[in-house]
């Protein structure tokens, strides 16, 4: 909800007054509204990833019951730490997607 107020708010600010001047407040409050949609969006994405102790694993588990089981074998826990670190390896390819949808949502709301 966050990223979505905050890129739709720099779309519509973008709309209406243009993009503002280098070095003025302007220019900082838009970079601001960027930087804090940027960051909700691949906060969400990141809390998604179906990989413990993140929100993603509850929900497959729900839906998996197959993964719900392997989630309460304590034995494959380790399989889950090297999938953490994995990610946080991976962090540019799957953000990076993420991102480009962001600045293209602004670019929709800008016109």
């Amino acid at each position: 909800l966050l990223a979505f107020v905050s890129l739709t708010a720099l779309g519509l600010w973008v709309r209406f007054t243009g993009r503002a001047p280098d070095d003025t407040a302007a220019s900082r409050g838009q970079l601001l509204l960027m930087i804090c949609g940027s960051y909700n969006l691949i906060l969400m994405v990141f809390n998604l990833m179906p990989i413990p102790p993140l929100d993603g694993s509850h929900i497959l588990a729900n839906f998996h019951d197959g993964y719900a089981r392997l989630l309460g074998d304590p034995s494959k826990q380790g399989i889950f730490l090297f999938a953490f670190f994995f990610a946080f390896m991976l962090a540019g390819v799957i953000f990076t997607p993420v991102l480009r949808a962001g600045v293209w949502y602004v670019g929709v709301v800008a016109g």
